[in-house]
């Protein structure tokens, strides 16, 4: 039986649960499938994005990329 959630290894899964986690979040789903994808999302979060600061025309280039 395959999972229905992994951890996130790209940012076309991850944008597949950031929409999956509005969903649920906007339908009263499961609190547990709530509190799964949003730590697999803030897992993705704090591996992969930008912890140094920029100037933020650098931030906003960096963003359209």
């Amino acid at each position: 039986m395959a999972l229905k959630y992994t951890v996130i290894k790209n940012d076309e899964q991850y944008f597949k649960y950031a929409n999956a986690l509005e969903e649920l979040v906007f339908n009263n789903g499961d609190q547990n499938e709530i509190e799964l994808v949003t730590a697999l999302i803030e897992k993705y979060d704090q591996e992969n994005m930008i912890t140094t600061e920029l100037d933020p025309v650098e931030l906003l280039h960096y963003l359209m990329d």
